[in-house]
C-alpha cells in the first residue's frame, strides 16, 4: 500500500497497525515482548482516526497530524514485514531464526520507535482534545443533524439571520437579536456562552457555509426503489411540471455534512444569458418574476443613450460555488460599463417592479452589491442581485467593481436602499432598443462611486480587526521587550498573543495556515512572570504548560522536562518544598527515559533533587504524606491521579538510592558535592551553567518543528544551592545542637575589642533586650521576613535588580563590647542569593551575586535612630512629669507591610 498524506491512509495506517499488534501477540518468538508498544500504538492511532474521520481536525492542526503520522510509517512499515516473513516459517525454521538471526538490539529499536511515536500521538490527541475550536466544530456537527432533522426549526430563522446579514452593517440590532438564539443552542451542545462568544466570527462563518451548502435545510426520508424510478423517469420534465411534482432530486435526497473548518466560497463568474428577441418595457413589467431573475446586460450606442435589459437566468442548472482556495486570484463580483450621462441611463433603465429584493449577500458567490442611481429629474433606484453584465472594453472604458473585496474575506456587504414608487413607473414614452457598439465612451467613467469598504475578516484569517490579533506584530513587540529584559512589558505582549491564538487568529506561512504553539506561548509567559517575580502565577502557567496527566514514561516530552524544571524553581521561590519535590520528580525521570542517567543535564537534576531531599526533606515530606497520613501534600498536577504520584514519588527515592551506589558516582556536574557544600555562603560552584535566554520570532509565529529546540529549557540564572540552604535556614536551625525556636541567647553574646568596635555599624548604650526588640520591629514595620537563631537574625530580603526579582539571605549579629555596657549589632554581606545577577552585557554570558549590602545598613541605623529620638522623649516627658507623646522623626521612603527591596 502507499502511505501518502491523505485521511484515506491514515485510516490505512490503523489497519496496519491493528495487523502489526495482532502478528506480534501471536508471534512465539521474541517478537512477542514487543505486544504492548504495539497495542498502545494501535489504540492512540484509533483515537486519533475517529477525529479524523470525524472530520473535527482543525486545519491548523493537519500538518502537524501528518507529522506525526508520517513518523509511524516507517517502524510499521519495518515491523510489519519483519512479523510477516517471521510468521510465514514453519515452526523448525522459527526456531532456527531465533537462534542464528534474531537480533535483541534490533528489537529494541523497534521498541523505542514504537514507545516514542505513542509518545507524539498522545501529546497531539490531548492537544486535540483540549482545543476549543475542535470543541466547537464538534457542537456544530452536532446542530447540523438536528437542524436537519427538524428538531430546531424556531432556531432556523436566527441562523438564516445571522448568515445573510439582513440589516446594515452600522444597526446591530438584527444580529444582536438572532445571536443569543444561536448561544442557546450551541449551549444545549456543551459549548459555554464565553466560548461562543470568543469564537463568534468562526461560528458565524461555519453557518454561512452550511447555509450556501443548503446543509442546514430540513433531509427528506430515502426514496424507495419506485420513487427513485419515477425520479428518473421524471428527469426529463421542464421546469414548471418538476415545481408542480414535486420530485425530490438526488442532491436533495443524499447530502453528506461537512464538519470541516469553514471557508468562505471563491470568486465565480456567472456569464450572462442572451436574449432571443428584445422587450419593452411594458412587457417586461408584465412579466411575472421567477427566483433567479435579475442579470442585466447595459447596452449603449453612440449618441450616448443606453439601456438595461432583463435577462432570465434559469434555476435548472445554477452555477456551483467554487472549491478552489480563496486566494486563486480569480475577480469577484461583476463589472458594469457606464456610458453616455446619467440621465439617459436612468430614462433607459428598465426594472420588474415585482421581483423578490435578494434576502442574503453574505456569503452567495457571484452576488452583485446593490448599486442605487438617482437624478434630479428621474429618481431612479434599482437593487437587483445579478450575474456580470455584459462589457465591451475599449482603451478609454474604466471598470468598476461592484464587490471588490480581499481575497480572504469571509463576509459580503450588503446595501439595501429602498425604491421609491416612482422609480417603478413605466415612462410615458416606450425606449427603443439599441443595438450594442464596440466603443463605450467614457465620460462616465469617473463619475462611478467607489464601493463602500468592505467588513474587517474574522482574526483566525490573519486580516485582524484587532491589533492584538497580529501574530507578527505582537511577536516583534514581544522580542523587543524581551532583549531589552523588560519581562514586564513582555508579558502583557505574550498575554495578548495567546489571547489571539485562542480566540482563533493564524497567518499564513508558504501556504500553510499554522498557529504558535500554545504550550509554547504559556512557557515563555511563565517564563516573564518568573523573571518579574509573580511566582505564584508563573507556578500556574508552567502546570499549565505541562501536556497531559501522566507524569512518567514515554509521556514525558522536552517542553514538559523545562515546565517542571521550571516549576520546581517557583516552587523553592515559594517555600513549597514538597511541590518543588514532585516537579523535579517528573522532571528527572522525564531526562532518565529520554537521555540516560550519564549525562551532564540528568546528573544536575539528580543533585539537585538530592540536596533538596537532604537539606528540607522535600521527597520525605510526600512520601510520609501518602504512607503514614493517606493524603496528598501537594498541590500541582491535581488533574494526576494520586495513586500515580505516590509511586513516583516512591520510584524516585529509590532511583536516588541506586544512582548514589552506582560506579563512578564521585563524578560531580557542578565540580563540587552540593550537600557538601557551605549552607550560609555562597559557592560559584553551584550555579548553573550559562545558557541562551533570547527567544526569536519564529517560536512566536509558528508550531514548533523540532521538539528538541524547546526554548528555555531551564533558569540559568537560578542557584538551587543557595536557594535551599536559604529556605533551610529560615525554617531550621544552622547547626543540630541549637534547639528551633528557642530566640536569642542573650547570654551567650561574643565580645569585641574596643578596637574592632569600629566595625559594628550601630552601638548603642541601652540594653541588648533593646536593642533586639527594636531591630525586630523595624524589620517587621518593612516587611523583611527574619528569624531568630543564636546570637543573630537571618534576614531574607526580596530584591529586584537588572530586570530580574528574586531573594537574598543576610544575618545581623549582636555584640557585646568588652568592658563596657554597651552593645551593637553588625550587618553581614548577601551570604545566599537564589539567583545570581547577570553582568551588564546584553547576554547572560556571566554572572555574580552583589555582596553589599551598604543600602540596607542605612535603612537599619535611620530606624534605630528614630527609636533612640523616641526613648529620650519618652524619658524627657517623663521626668517632667508630662504625658508622653510619640515623636515622629521621618523615616525612610518604605510602606509598612511591603515588600522591602533596596537594590
Amino acid at each position: 500500500m502507499s502511505f501518502g498524506v491523505s485521511v484515506g491512509d491514515i485510516i490505512k495506517i490503523c489497519e496496519v497497525a491493528t495487523r502489526v499488534y495482532k502478528n506480534c501477540r501471536d508471534c512465539p518468538g521474541g517478537y512477542k515482548s514487543l505486544t504492548s508498544e504495539a497495542r498502545n500504538l494501535t489504540n492512540i492511532l484509533q483515537d486519533v482516526a475517529d477525529k479524523v474521520e470525524s472530520n473535527t481536525v482543525p486545519e491548523s492542526k493537519t500538518s502537524q497530524l501528518f507529522d506525526v503520522y508520517e513518523s509511524c510509517v516507517e517502524v510499521l512499515q519495518e515491523l510489519d514485514a519483519i512479523l510477516n516473513h517471521y510468521n510465514s516459517l514453519d515452526t523448525k525454521t522459527k526456531r532456527a531464526f531465533d537462534r542464528i538471526r534474531y537480533d535483541p538490539e534490533k528489537t529494541k529499536s523497534l521498541r523505542q520507535k514504537l514507545t516514542s511515536n505513542v509518545a507524539m500521538l498522545t501529546a497531539f490527541y490531548t492537544s486535540l482534545i483540549h482545543d476549543s475550536q475542535v470543541h466547537i466544530l464538534e457542537a456544530l456537527g452536532r446542530l447540523e443533524k438536528d437542524y436537519r432533522g427538524g428538531h430546531r426549526e424556531e432556531s432556523i430563522a436566527s441562523v438564516k439571520k445571522i448568515a445573510s446579514r439582513e440589516v446594515e452593517d452600522d444597526d446591530e440590532e438584527g444580529d444582536d437579536a438572532a445571536w443569543p438564539q444561536i448561544i442557546r443552542d450551541l449551549e444545549d451542545v456543551g459549548i459555554s456562552t464565553q466560548d461562543a462568544i470568543d469564537y463568534r466570527d468562526f461560528i458565524i462563518d461555519w453557518f454561512v457555509r452550511a447555509v450556501n451548502e443548503g446543509r442546514l435545510m430540513e433531509e427528506h426520508a430515502p426514496l424507495s426503489p419506485v420513487s427513485e424510478s419515477m425520479a428518473e423517469s421524471f428527469s426529463g420534465l421542464n421546469r414548471d411540471t418538476r415545481d408542480t411534482l414535486l420530485v425530490p432530486t438526488e442532491r436533495e435526497v443524499r447530502r453528506m455534512p461537512s464538519w470541516e473548518t469553514p471557508h468562505f466560497p471563491s470568486k465565480i463568474r456567472r456569464k450572462p444569458v442572451p436574449n432571443s428577441s428584445p422587450r419593452s418595457s411594458m412587457s417586461a413589467q408584465a412579466e411575472p418574476s421567477r427566483p433567479g431573475n435579475g442579470s442585466f446586460e447595459l447596452h449603449s450606442d453612440p449618441t450616448g443613450s443606453s439601456n438595461i435589459q432583463t435577462s432570465s437566468l434559469t434555476a435548472e442548472n445554477p452555477p456551483a460555488a467554487s472549491t478552489s482556495r480563496p486566494d486563486s486570484g480569480r475577480d469577484m463580483g461583476s463589472a458594469i460599463a457606464t456610458t453616455g450621462t446619467l440621465a439617459s441611463t436612468l430614462e433607459s433603465l428598465q426594472l420588474n417592479p415585482e421581483a423578490p429584493r435578494p434576502s442574503s449577500a453574505r456569503g452567495m458567490a457571484g452576488s452583485v452589491e446593490t448599486n442605487a442611481l438617482s437624478s434630479s429629474t428621474t429618481p431612479a433606484v434599482q437593487n437587483v442581485q445579478s450575474s456580470p453584465a455584459t462589457f465591451y472594453p475599449t482603451p478609454t472604458t474604466h471598470q468598476q467593481a461592484l464587490i471588490d473585496m480581499p481575497v480572504q474575506h469571509t463576509a459580503f456587504v450588503h446595501r439595501i436602499v429602498e425604491v421609491p414608487a416612482s422609480a417603478l413607473e413605466p415612462p410615458m414614452a416606450p425606449q427603443s432598443q439599441v443595438e450594442p457598439t464596440s466603443n463605450v465612451p467614457a465620460p462616465l467613467a469617473a463619475q462611478t462611486t467607489s464601493p463602500p469598504p468592505a467588513i474587517p475578516p474574522p482574526a483566525y484569517n490573519q486580516l485582524e480587526t484587532r491589533l492584538d490579533d497580529n501574530l507578527i506584530w505582537t511577536a516583534q513587540r514581544i522580542v523587543a521587550a524581551w532583549n531589552s529584559r523588560d519581562f514586564i512589558t513582555a508579558e502583557k505582549q505574550l498575554e495578548n498573543q495567546v489571547a489571539a491564538v485562542e480566540r482563533g487568529s493564524t497567518i499564513m506561512i508558504h501556504g500553510q495556515v499554522c498557529q504558535p504553539d500554545r504550550r509554547l506561548l504559556r512557557h515563555l509567559l511563565g517564563v516573564c512572570t518568573s523573571y518579574s517575580g509573580n511566582f505564584q502565577k508563573a507556578k500556574r502557567l508552567f502546570e499549565g504548560a505541562f501536556n497531559g496527566i501522566y507524569l512518567s514514561g514515554p509521556n514525558i516530552d522536552d517542553g514538559d522536562i523545562a515546565a517542571t524544571r521550571w516549576l520546581g524553581d517557583v516552587c523553592v521561590h515559594l517555600n513549597e518544598p514538597h511541590n518543588a519535590a514532585l516537579a523535579w520528580s517528573v522532571c528527572l525521570n522525564g531526562m532518565i527515559s529520554r537521555y540516560g542517567v550519564a549525562r551532564d543535564i540528568t546528573r544536575r537534576v539528580y543533585e539537585e533533587l538530592k540536596l533538596l531531599d537532604d537539606r528540607i526533606q522535600g521527597l520525605q515530606i510526600l512520601a510520609q504524606s501518602f504512607s503514614r497520613y493517606n493524603t496528598d501534600a501537594s498541590d500541582i498536577f491535581r488533574n494526576t491521579h494520586t495513586v500515580e504520584k505516590s509511586s513516583l514519588i516512591t520510584s524516585t527515592i529509590d532511583r536516588l538510592k541506586q544512582i548514589s551506589t552506582m560506579p563512578g558516582n564521585n563524578y560531580n556536574v557542578y565540580g563540587t558535592r552540593l550537600a557538601e557544600g557551605s549552607r550560609v555562603m555562597s559557592d560559584p560552584k553551584t550555579y548553573r551553567p550559562r545558557a541562551e535566554w533570547k527567544i526569536a520570532e519564529g517560536f512566536l509565529v509558528q508550531p514548533l518543528i523540532s521538539s528538541s529546540a524547546w526554548p528555555l529549557p531551564y533558569d540559568s540564572s537560578f542557584s538551587p544551592c543557595d536557594a535551599i540552604n536559604l529556605q533551610r535556614n529560615m525554617t531550621a536551625p544552622m547547626n543540630s545542637y541549637i534547639a528551633s525556636g528557642t530566640g536569642i541567647t542573650y547570654e551567650d553574646l561574643p565580645t569585641v575589642g574596643l578596637g574592632n568596635s569600629k566595625y559594628l555599624h550601630y552601638v548603642t548604650k541601652r540594653n541588648i533586650r533593646w536593642l533586639v526588640q527594636a531591630v525586630e520591629t523595624g524589620l517587621k514595620e518593612m516587611g523583611v521576613e527574619f528569624r531568630e537563631q543564636g546570637t543573630m537574625l537571618i534576614c531574607r530580603l526580596s530584591q529586584r535588580r537588572d530586570s530580574l526579582v528574586f531573594y537574598e539571605g543576610l544575618s545581623i549579629k549582636f555584640r557585646k563590647l568588652q568592658f563596657r555596657n554597651m552593645w551593637g549589632l553588625k550587618i553581614s554581606e548577601v551570604m545566599l542569593a537564589t539567583r545570581s545577577t547577570p553582568s551588564p552585557t546584553p547576554a547572560f554570558a556571566t554572572s555574580e551575586i552583589q555582596k553589599s549590602t551598604e543600602a540596607f545598613r542605612d535603612v537599619v541605623k535611620a530606624f534605630l535612630e528614630t527609636a533612640e529620638q523616641e526613648e529620650r522623649l519618652k524619658e524627657i516627658q517623663a521626668s517632667l512629669g508630662s504625658t508622653p507623646q510619640t515623636l515622629s522623626p521621618s523615616l525612610p521612603h518604605v510602606k509598612q507591610r511591603d515588600t522591602y527591596s533596596y537594590g
